[in-house]
């Protein structure tokens, strides 16, 4: 009897030690999973324009430890772009650095697409305060990381026209703009570049006072804002195309499009409102 429960022993032993790679692997994968969820509930912040949100959830993930590091790197990209949106610069600066480190990591494993977005992240915030050379210089970076990629092509133009916009270069950045818009309108998973190039593309043509082809872009920009995810975006759509339909004397439209902005919570309505081009 004892000799049967000492090789029962021996035998349930050996099998929990062939399990051991399995549960461990699991068990890694469990942790992926639920990370990606969380990171996933601060990318929806940050789209429905909850920027303060965002950054607490996304501060939740990457602090955790052992965390993959293209998991810290998309949450240290929400944290910039939301503290960037709430005029937050030196602590956007800092997240940047933190975000640079990882990037430039003599073994990092990276991905282009994720490294570009960084520079790219970096460029928003110094066209954000108006350090145009060096927003043209991480433009630059993000597009030398994979020149041929179309997307990122499609980004590297869209960065230049809105640098250009901020700079009062109203021409150049719509033939920059233009460029942007005939490759992103043919590429997959582009609906937020694509909402910037209109946007924009509203916005200099208005400044150029072709008040026909803004409302054009503008009606484009509601339309596509409405389809996607980006409820920030759509309701930033609505309040500036009211903007241009109120100059134009059509007020009983700029108020349709205006009131939903009007309806939303006080803290998304004022970074609506107040986000910087």
């Amino acid at each position: 009897m004892c000799i049967f429960h000492g090789r029962a022993s021996r035998s349930i032993l050996f099998v929990w030690i062939l399990m051991l790679p399995f549960l461990f692997t699991l068990s890694v994968k469990c942790r992926s999973v639920k990370e990606q969820s969380e990171m996933k509930s601060s990318q929806t912040a940050f789209n429905n324009g909850d920027f303060v949100k965002a950054i607490e959830l996304a501060g939740i993930v990457i602090n955790k430890v052992n965390i993959q590091s293209s998991t810290k790197l998309k949450g240290l990209e929400v944290i910039a772009y939301s503290q960037t949106s709430l005029g937050k610069f030196d602590e956007a600066e800092r997240t940047i650095q933190d975000a640079l480190k990882i990037v430039n990591e003599p073994a990092s494993v990276v991905v282009s697409n994720q490294k570009a977005g960084i520079y790219f992240c970096a460029s928003w915030l110094k066209r954000s305060q108006r350090q145009f050379p060096e927003a043209i210089d991480f433009s630059r970076k993000a597009l030398s990381v994979a020149p041929k990629d179309l997307k990122i092509q499609g980004e590297y133009y869209l960065n230049i026209g809105r640098i250009l916009f901020s700079l009062g270069f109203d021409v150049s950045a719509i033939i920059w703009l233009e460029k942007a818009e005939k490759i992103l309108s043919r590429e997959k998973s582009a609906d937020a570049q694509l909402l910037e190039i209109y946007r924009y593309l509203s916005h200099t043509w208005y400044s150029k006072a072709n008040t026909g082809a803004a409302l054009n872009y503008s009606e484009k920009l509601v339309k596509l804002a409405e389809k996607t995810e980006y409820k920030f975006k759509y309701r930033q759509a609505l309040f500036e195309s009211g903007n241009h339909l109120s100059a134009v004397r059509q007020k009983a439209k700029a108020f349709d499009c205006s009131k939903e902005v009007w309806n939303s919570p006080k803290e998304i309505k004022i970074h609506c409102i107040a986000v910087p081009f």
